[in-house]
């Protein structure tokens, strides 16, 4: 990497940095800054300033037009044409309620990781301690006995609720703008249902495939890990996508990628040996944009 060139990080107005870091690209931060690169945080859209690389890390699934106006003030942009990764966005699975579909499906919110960024930036989520207590309030229970589905603008997305059918699911649910039916499409071998999770940075990429016995794949509930060769196919969709930095979740049935997700700000990877040396890999990646 050459040092001597600037990196802007553009963050929310609102996000916690830095008394909070809980994304991967703080350890990507601190190895450019360790190669001589300059790496300004910058907070809000008012606070724009020069540099040779914009990073846009606002944890939305939709960028406000006020932060996306003032990407043309920088030579390069990281993701600059990613600005919706809404489920009705990316998802080839969504199932409407008449469709003629056997299978089982999976609610989810439109929003990414059950709309939970977005209540939190907007100052509707609690402290920590009381988080658990909110998802029961807002989500109608964490095991969903009696949620009033017409209402709902979140979901634990540890506890996305499976229907073994369409005919199964609550009519209100179509008719909730806040949430999505998807396919379930599993990967499962082995006893274990698995994820895969391509995480990229410019140039440099690595795919990990995670096993769970749960059938919603969760870090909390892995079982296995084995890094894998990045199939051509999801390299391909990132490239359809405009993807430059970020993570895509998906899983690989009878040969075909079915992606699940687009996350355009990753979070931190436990343990910090393997979030250090997944940031080694990638930090590289940088110079796709610098050269």
């Amino acid at each position: 990497m050459k040092a001597g060139r600037k990196i802007a990080i553009l963050l929310h107005e609102r996000d916690g940095y830095p008394e909070v870091k809980v994304h991967f690209i703080w350890a990507l931060g601190d190895l450019w800054r360790a190669a001589g690169i300059e790496v300004e945080v910058l907070k809000g859209p008012e606070n724009a300033g020069a540099a040779d690389l914009l990073i846009p890390h606002i944890d939305l699934t939709v960028l406000p037009e006020a932060y996306t106006n003032i990407f043309n003030r920088y030579p390069r942009v990281a993701n600059r044409d990613v600005r919706d990764i809404s489920k009705r966005i990316i998802s080839r699975n969504l199932v409407g309620a008449k469709e003629a579909y056997d299978g089982a499906v999976i609610v989810k919110t439109n929003l990414n990781f059950g709309g939970m960024p977005e209540a939190q930036l907007a100052g509707r989520l609690p402290a920590e301690k009381r988080k658990r207590a909110w998802w029961g309030r807002a989500c109608g229970g964490e095991k969903f006995l009696d949620p009033d589905w017409a209402k709902l603008e979140c979901l634990n997305p540890a506890d996305y609720q499976i229907f073994p059918s369409l005919r199964q699911v609550p009519k209100a649910i179509f008719i909730n703008p806040s949430l999505v039916v998807e396919r379930f499409l599993p990967e499962f071998e082995n006893e274990l249902y698995h994820l895969r999770i391509y995480q990229f940075l410019g140039s440099r990429g690595y795919c990990v495939r995670l096993g769970s016995r749960e059938p919603i794949v969760k870090a909390q509930s892995v079982v296995t890990r084995e890094e894998i060769a990045v199939p051509e196919e999801i390299v391909a969709l990132r490239a359809e996508l405009g993807l430059d930095y970020g993570k895509m979740d998906f899983v690989v049935r009878d040969g075909r990628v079915i992606l699940f997700d687009v996350n355009r700000t990753p979070g931190l990877i436990l343990p910090s040996e393997r979030m250090q040396a997944s940031a080694a890999k990638l930090a590289p990646g940088l110079e796709a944009f610098l050269s």
